[in-house]
C-alpha cells in the first residue's frame, strides 16, 4: 500500500477512536443498554449496580438470573464494563442469530474476576450445586462452554479457544453391572493461572492441568496433571500428554499487538530473547 494513503487510513481511524460520537455509536452497537442495566440491577445490590460492572450484548439468554447469581471475585475495583458477556468485537465466526446462554441453578453460582469477556455463541451452565470461578483477565471465544455440576475453576490469565468444552461431569448416569456400582459421574475440573485451552478441546471431569500450560487445538483432556511442576507445559492429543516445557503464551495484548507488527514489517521468521530478559513480564 502507498505510504501517502496508509497514512491517510491511519490519520482517518486515529480520529474516529478519538471522536466521541462515534465511539458512543460503536457502543450502542454491541452493548445492549436495556439488558446492562436490568441484569446489574437485578444481579446485584445497588451499590455495585449503578457502576454497570457487566456489558450485556444483544443476544444473551438468561435463565435463573437472580440477585447474586453473579458475584465479583476480583481483588481490582469495581469499574464498567469489567465483565463482558455476548459481546465479540473481533469475530472468528459470523455472529448473526448467535446467542450467548447463561443458565444458573438456584443453588448454584458463577463467580468472575476483572476484564473477562465472554464471546457470542457460547454457554456457561452452573447445574444444580455446581460453581463456575473464573479468574482475572479470561477470554472465552465462540461457541465454547463450561458446564458445573461440582465446580469449573480458571485462575487468572486463561483463554478457552472457539467451539471448546469445559466440563466436570458426564451428565449421565450408568450401571456396572459386573460390580453391583453407580458412580458419580461428577468430578472438579481445575485450571491454573496464565493457560491457553485452544480451539475445539475437550476438557473432561477431574482434569487439572497445571499453571503456564498450553492445550493444543483439537485435544481431549481428561486426567490430572497436578504432579507436573515445570512451567510452559505443552500438552496435545487425544488423550493429552505432555510433549514439551519451556513454551509460553504472551497474554498481553498489547505487547503481543508490537510483536505482529514486527513480524509484519520485518522478513525475520523469529525473535531471539536476551538471556538477562525477564521474560515473565510479558507472558501476564
Amino acid at each position: 500500500m502507498d505510504n501517502s494513503i496508509s497514512s491517510v487510513i491511519t490519520n482517518v481511524s486515529n480520529k474516529a477512536r478519538r471522536n466521541p460520537i462515534i465511539r458512543i455509536l460503536h457502543f450502542l452497537k454491541i452493548v445492549n443498554v436495556v439488558k446492562t442495566l436490568c441484569f446489574n440491577l437485578v444481579n446485584f445490590p445497588i451499590s455495585i449496580a449503578i457502576k454497570l460492572p457487566v456489558f450485556v450484548g444483544y443476544r444473551v439468554q438468561f435463565i435463573g438470573l437472580r440477585r447474586n447469581c453473579i458475584s465479583l471475585n476480583s481483588a481490582n475495583k469495581v469499574r464498567a464494563g469489567m465483565i463482558e458477556l455476548g459481546i465479540t468485537r473481533y469475530p472468528m465466526i459470523s455472529t448473526k442469530g448467535m446467542y450467548t446462554l447463561i443458565r444458573i441453578h438456584k443453588k448454584s453460582h458463577i463467580e468472575m474476576g476483572d476484564n473477562v469477556r465472554v464471546f457470542s455463541g457460547c454457554s456457561l451452565i452452573a447445574a444444580l450445586g455446581g460453581v463456575i470461578h473464573i479468574g482475572d483477565d479470561f477470554l472465552m471465544n465462540q461457541k465454547a462452554r463450561i458446564y458445573a455440576s461440582k465446580k469449573v475453576s480458571f485462575g487468572n490469565h486463561c483463554r478457552l479457544g472457539w467451539e471448546s468444552q469445559v466440563m466436570d461431569s458426564d451428565i449421565h448416569y450408568t450401571l456396572n453391572q459386573n460390580l453391583n456400582r453407580i458412580k458419580d459421574c461428577r468430578k472438579p475440573v481445575i485450571i491454573g493461572n496464565n493457560c491457553w485451552l485452544a480451539n475445539r478441546v475437550s476438557v473432561m471431569k477431574g482434569s487439572i492441568l497445571p499453571d503456564y500450560s498450553i492445550l493444543a487445538g483439537g485435544s481431549l483432556l481428561n486426567r490430572d496433571y497436578s504432579e507436573v511442576t515445570d512451567k510452559g507445559n505443552f500438552f496435545s492429543g487425544t488423550p493429552a500428554v505432555l510433549k514439551g516445557t519451556g513454551v509460553y503464551r504472551i497474554f498481553n495484548e498489547k505487547i503481543e499487538k508490537r510483536i505482529k507488527d514486527f513480524f509484519s514489517i520485518v522478513g525475520y521468521d523469529h525473535i531471539t530473547i536476551e538471556d538477562s530478559f525477564d521474560f515473565y513480564n510479558i507472558l501476564d
